[in-house]
């Protein structure tokens, strides 16, 4: 079967990674991943035994990468080599992920049809904590923050709304914001003076919101 591409990255000596999936005979996904050099030769690619596709990649501060889609996330070396590995529940998908400084890992997504969660890792691949949320009106894990003050930001939406969690580094839920309608967490920034700026995305404008001292 025709293989898909889902998600790419640039590695340290400009190799590109393409993550995705191919079907099986029995049309079953299973995680591909192709690697090809800036002239586009091929220059490796693996096909797993996991189940799903590859929706993130994400290179670390040490030139390792880190894979996660459906039931499954994975660390590896530039060459290939699985350094730790991940199973997820039988119903997850990854839809976040997010790489810290110390090479620890935040993933975010669903969890079956009921639940959102987020999960942070340790550069070493054992789980530090997961957070549950129900998911009572169909929301979906888009994107996910880390904050400079060690605080995670999970924007969830939904065909009806938008809302922000907000989580400490021990993975308490310490607020859930409504944004706008319509609208989406694309970005933040902080300025000089500690105050955190939100930036929401609509069909129409871009919105900025700002929340002084990471006080939420």
């Amino acid at each position: 079967m025709c293989p898909k591409s889902t998600s790419m990255v640039t590695g340290a000596n400009d190799e590109i990674f393409l993550g995705g999936y191919v079907a099986d005979d029995s049309l079953r996904n299973h995680y591909k991943l192709m690697v090809i050099n800036i002239n586009g030769k091929k220059l490796w690619q693996r096909v797993y035994t996991s189940e799903g596709e590859i929706n993130n990649i994400t290179a670390t501060s040490q030139d390792n990468l880190v894979l996660a889609g459906s039931k499954w996330a994975f660390k590896m070396s530039p060459k290939g080599y699985i350094l730790w590995e991940k199973p997820f529940d039988v119903n997850d998908s990854i839809t976040t992920l997010t790489v810290l400084a110390d090479e620890s890992c935040i993933f975010a997504g669903n969890r079956d049809s009921t639940k959102l969660f987020i999960t942070k890792v340790t550069g070493a691949g054992a789980v530090s904590w997961t957070k549950e949320i129900q998911n009572e009106n169909g929301f979906t894990v888009t994107k996910c923050f880390a904050l400079p003050d060690g605080k995670f930001l999970m924007n969830c939406k939904s065909e009806v709304e938008n809302i922000v969690h907000v989580f400490n580094n021990e993975g308490i839920l310490l607020k859930s914001m409504p944004v706008p309608e319509g609208s989406g967490l694309f970005d933040f920034a902080v300025d000089i003076q500690g105050n955190l700026l939100l930036q929401f995305n609509s069909a129409d404008n871009i919105l900025v919101l700002k929340n002084s001292g990471f006080i939420f």
